[in-house]
């Protein structure tokens, strides 16, 4: 984290920013200290302290991204790449951390980038910029006077559509699987089924709900942040589990894994970005991520119905006892889960 140079900010006007690539897509980390943002968005210092901070950047993503993100030109040749404002929080001594990507059509020898937001800094700002792009990292002081920077982007060797299948199969399997807000989640869904039937339409409700949603975040459509489905997930873990407990024999979840398999969708979405596959294997990769983590769900899916499944041939008075402590223990993990999410995002915007 860039934090000293923010703290200078006060004296001599300094911003950093880091560049770097993911498949076709620039991501992008500026630092600005809050007494340039409301130099730059004065609506955005709602209380005229002379800075931005805390409540004011959650509320301010808008203005941020007006300022920062739309100004800020991306070029690869004659293409200009998509700009998105992803995030803005707070950070120790008066930062501002503001995270965007730019989606680029393809990325051909090298980036151009002109960085605008210098034209509407006070006079003698400088801005730190350093890149990375498969080579030597590339570091610039960039000014009004200087505010374009042109880097050269070494790229791997294009991967085959087979290797990229594979790798977003396996991708899929683990984003399930690895996934411990998923499996609680399916794993309440499971425990409180009364019969294979509705087991069926719940599983594909879900799995209908989070292709959607997947589908929407990998294409760029629409894309929540991080902050905002982290809770929703955890959310999502307490109350199949609370529910198990409420009720006798919940009723119609197909309707609960619908509203939720969309928050799960955005979540494993996260698993899929990280991949970074040009735009040439953009649809392949998202295809195959989905077939693998539908292979991750019905796994998952299958072992906990067969296991619940023994249980009740076995005993169905202690299958219903185990089934309400693991619903406790779910309800348990989603409200950690959620306290956490929710105390590391008041902590972030402080």
């Amino acid at each position: 984290m860039f934090v000293p140079a923010v703290g200078r900010a006060h004296q001599v006007g300094l911003s950093f920013g880091r560049y770097s690539l993911e498949g076709d897509t620039v991501l992008v980390e500026l630092v600005v200290a809050g007494r340039e943002l409301a130099f730059l968005a004065p609506p955005a210092d709602r209380n005229e302290d002379g800075t931005v901070a805390g409540e004011e950047v959650r509320t301010a993503t808008a203005a941020l991204a007006e300022v920062l993100v739309e100004p800020l030109i991306v070029r690869s040749g004659a293409d200009s790449c998509s700009g998105a404002l992803q995030s803005a929080t707070s950070v120790e001594a008066d930062g501002v951390q503001v995270l965007a990507r730019y989606r680029c059509p393809a990325i051909e020898g090298g980036l151009v980038f002109d960085l605008g937001f210098l034209k509407r800094m006070e006079v003698g700002h400088r801005h730190l910029f350093v890149g990375s792009f498969g080579g030597s990292p590339v570091e610039r002081v960039a000014h009004v006077g200087l505010r374009e920077v042109r880097v050269e982007v070494l790229k791997k060797a294009p991967q085959s559509g087979l290797a990229v299948a594979r790798e977003a199969l396996v991708a899929g399997i683990a984003a399930v699987l690895g996934g411990y807000d998923h499996l609680l989640f399916l794993f309440g869904v499971v425990i409180a089924c009364s019969g294979l039937w509705s087991l069926v339409g719940a599983v594909v409700a879900f799995a209908w709900a989070h292709s959607l949603t997947l589908a929407l975040a990998a294409l760029g459509v629409y894309s929540p942040s991080a902050a905002v489905v982290g809770p929703l997930l955890a959310l999502s873990v307490a109350y199949v589990g609370m529910e198990n407990l409420l009720m006798e024999e919940p009723r119609n979840r197909w309707l609960l894994t619908l509203g939720f398999g969309l928050v799960h969708g955005f979540g494993l979405a996260f698993g899929l970005e990280s991949r970074g596959f040009s735009a040439n294997h953009r649809g392949l990769g998202l295809a195959m991520f989905n077939v693998g983590v539908e292979i991750g769900l019905m796994g998952a899916v299958l072992a906990a119905y067969f296991a619940i499944l023994s249980l009740r041939r076995f005993s169905s008075p202690t299958a219903r006892r185990t089934a309400r402590i693991v619903s406790l223990l779910i309800v348990f993990a989603g409200l950690s889960r959620l306290i956490m999410a929710l105390y590391s995002g008041f902590s972030s915007s402080r």
